[in-house]
């Protein structure tokens, strides 16, 4: 307890008090004055920005890999990367939603297959089943 007060009464001592103040950082590099709207090239990108918690948390969280090819120095191939993750809330949540997904569109499907008679009397059986739901909710 003493080292925390004495670290907290060092850093407090050392300290301006002041609030410094300072441009602001856009996650944007600011650009060469020949390209005004900045270069594509020199501005951090959506992978750039995930990669370190990619590699802490990835590995365990969602089986993420990554493949890296360096050649060695002078040889003009070109290098390799390649980064993978696996969902692991698909198997237990997403495919069985997409099996649903394709049950009921498959069930859906066979309206199409429909004759004249059979489109007038489902929009007859709607119209007759929604009047009857509003006539049960009013009355209730």
């Amino acid at each position: 307890m003493a080292s925390l007060v004495t670290v907290w009464f060092l850093v407090r001592r050392r300290s301006t008090g002041a609030t410094l103040r300072g441009p602001v950082w856009t996650g944007f590099i600011d650009p060469p004055p020949w390209l005004p709207f900045g270069d594509p090239l020199s501005q951090p990108g959506a992978a750039g920005m995930a990669q370190p918690l990619r590699r802490m948390l990835g590995g365990s969280l969602l089986g993420a890999t990554e493949t890296v090819l360096m050649r060695a120095p002078g040889d003009p191939r070109p290098g390799h990367y390649a980064a993978q993750a696996a969902d692991p809330s698909e198997a237990g949540l997403l495919a069985p939603l997409a099996r649903l997904r394709d049950s009921v569109a498959g069930r859906a499907e066979r309206l199409r297959e429909l004759t004249i008679r059979g489109c007038l009397g489902l929009s007859f059986g709607t119209l007759v089943g929604l009047l009857a739901l509003l006539a049960w909710l009013e009355g209730g």
